[in-house]
Parts: C-alpha cells; structure tokens; sequence
C-alpha cells in the first residue's frame, strides 16, 4: 500500500501520458512501494519510520507537500515503466572492455523538480563552519 502516493493517485497523475502502460493490481502497487523509496532516497538524511519504512508522514506535511510528493512518486513510477532494466544498467549500450560506466537513469532530478521548493529535501552538506575571526593578541 502506499502512504505518499496510493496507485490510484499514480494513475490519475499519469492518465494524460498515452506513451505509458501502467500495470495493474499487485504489479502497480510494486512500483509504488519501490518509487517510494526511490523517493525516499532523494530526500536526504533523515530517519526511517520503524513503522512505516519511510522518512516522511504524510498526515503531519501540508497540503501542497502531499500533492508534492504524490508527483514524485507517479514520475518515479512513470520512470520505471519507460526504463527496462538493461537500459538502467546501461547494458544496452556498446562500451569497450574495461570501461564502467557510471551514469545514472536521470530519475534523481526528476524527483528533485517535484520536490523543490516545498521544503521537503534535506542535505547534510559538508561545508566546515565559518572560522573563529583571528584576535589580535598582541
């Protein structure tokens, strides 16, 4: 079951694109437990529900941050669908031997369009701290 985004949302939010095959019952309901996660990973280091699994509680976020997240779920479930996984894997593609490749799908800022601005993507950051100024000591 999801708790961002119910399939039911997933379809309506994705009912206008006609190149997009949802499937049905149990398999749908797979792909939003995963693009949950999926989104989950794209909001940064906060702590896991131990009830839920996830970061965030959709009844304690405003409005407009449930309906943020509905979206990042249906594009990462739209992703999904249109991604076979040699294409993810980047197995498709003709490389040569001893070359890795290491891009990514292009999901992540996918999500993070539909997440911005509606304060639901923390980063930890690894700026130091501004410095102590330096006192003239003599």
């Amino acid at each position: 079951m999801g708790l961002y985004a119910t399939s039911a949302q997933v379809t309506a939010e994705l009912a206008g694109h006609d190149d997009l095959e949802l499937p049905d019952g149990a398999a749908l309901d797979a792909l939003v437990e995963e693009a949950q996660r999926e989104v989950d990973r794209r909001i940064g280091p906060l702590l896991t529900s131990p009830t839920t699994g996830l970061k965030l509680a959709p009844l304690l976020l405003t409005v407009a941050q449930r309906a943020a997240l509905v979206r990042a779920v249906a594009v990462a479930v739209g992703h999904a669908v249109l991604t076979d996984s040699e294409q993810a894997l980047g197995t498709d593609d003709l490389i040569p031997a001893g070359f890795f490749q290491t891009r990514g799908t292009g999901l992540a800022p996918l999500i993070d369009a539909q997440l911005a601005g509606f304060d639901l993507i923390s980063r930890s950051g690894c700026a130091l701290p501004e410095p102590e100024p330096v006192r003239d000591v003599l």
